[in-house]
């Protein structure tokens, strides 16, 4: 908002499991209506009455509850084109107004509707004063969702762009993290450690900076910010990175908390099949939760023997999510995995023979 002033922005977030068709463009359509309401002309609302109104009430049910729309009845039966035309047509009429920017987030978890729909609204917008902006992680080799299918089509419309964002060097961490302070160059001593704990993440950078304020290890006086040299030279990056993951992971939604802690309990040999069968998840929300806690950062992968491993970055964090798992949940778990990896391949069983004592230890 701050860069596109007085431009109307509508923002959603898609979600791996959406509760129902098109449920990632109902924030748009509310958001849309809110603001025509607001900035636009009783012409124009007329005007959005009698068009796509009805097409809207189908996407966001939330809009049945508007007086100006309870004699609008949605379509019993409406395919993407269709929806897209009506939402293209409310976005036609903000564009009276202002430049549109419709901003749509995480859209690796659009499913297939949703990726029909966007196509269609795409083509639709092509000649308006509209900017879409989306977000996702890169595709992992192999991967084949349906948003990354329609990447190829969406990249043939006039105007793509598609722009790969690469982690920040040293220097490029050590002049944002100055810019919060109001300097254009960071402590000599400071920025060498703010580095090696971002790795390259202008987020983790960003929170490590608040946690060095929080301790007064940067602190405020004259109205200007400065760095206690001694305390500096104690700081410890892995430290104060994993005391920010702590504090991550304490935050996340159901789904991403279990792997997590399911990854803590297994330890050793964290594959996608263990976590799977500890957690009887559907896998391919499993899929993207795991690429989840790799991109923040709270998983690291790599690959042995071919096959994909996890761990958690660090054995603060480990210890930290496997305390906060319930007890009778943590026993219950142990039994799970070590039946599990009882009944791998003989080959393989012998190999995980210590892991297996462990987890039965644990267990029922």
């Amino acid at each position: 908002r701050r860069f596109f002033g007085g431009s109307i922005v509508l923002s959603t977030t898609c979600q791996p499991k959406p509760g129902r068709p098109y449920a990632s463009f109902a924030a748009w359509a509310e958001q849309g209506f809110s603001a025509l309401e607001k900035r636009g002309t009783p012409e124009l609302m007329a005007r959005f009455l009698q068009g796509g109104a009805a097409g809207l009430k189908r996407i966001s049910p939330a809009l049945a509850s508007s007086p100006a729309l309870l004699e609008i009845r949605p379509p019993l039966f409406a395919d993407a084109r269709r929806l897209a035309r009506d939402m293209a047509g409310l976005v036609r009429l903000l564009a009276e107004i202002d430049t549109v920017l419709l901003i749509l987030e995480d859209a690796h978890w659009a499913d297939r509707l949703s990726c029909q729909l966007l196509e269609a609204l795409c083509q639709e917008l092509a000649s308006t004063r509209t900017i879409l902006c989306m977000t996702s992680h890169n595709p992992l080799k192999g991967e084949n969702s349906d948003y990354h299918l329609s990447l190829p089509r969406l990249s043939q419309l006039p105007g793509f762009n598609d722009l790969s964002l690469q982690p920040l060097s040293g220097n490029e961490i050590a002049q944002m993290a100055a810019s919060m302070m109001g300097q254009e160059t960071l402590d000599a001593a400071l920025a060498p450690k703010i580095a090696a704990a971002a790795r390259g993440n202008p987020l983790v950078a960003q929170e490590m900076m608040k946690g060095l304020a929080e301790q007064g290890i940067l602190y405020r006086q004259g109205g200007r910010w400065h760095v206690d040299a001694k305390s500096v030279e104690k700081v410890k990056p892995s430290e104060e990175l994993e005391d920010w993951l702590i504090g991550k992971a304490q935050h996340l939604d159901k789904h991403h908390r279990t792997a997590i802690e399911a990854s803590a309990l297994i330890r050793h040999r964290i594959t996608f099949d263990a976590i799977q069968h500890l957690l009887q998840i559907d896998p391919t929300t499993l899929y993207y939760v795991l690429s989840d806690l790799v991109r923040e950062r709270l998983l690291a992968e790599t690959k042995i023997e071919g096959k994909q491993v996890y761990s958690l970055p660090g054995e603060m964090l480990e210890q930290n999510v496997y305390a906060q798992i319930p007890e009778a949940t943590r026993v219950a778990w142990h039994q799970r995995v070590a039946e599990h990896l009882e009944a791998l391949p003989q080959e393989t069983r012998d190999a995980v023979l210590d892991d297996i004592a462990y987890h039965y230890a644990r267990g029922k």
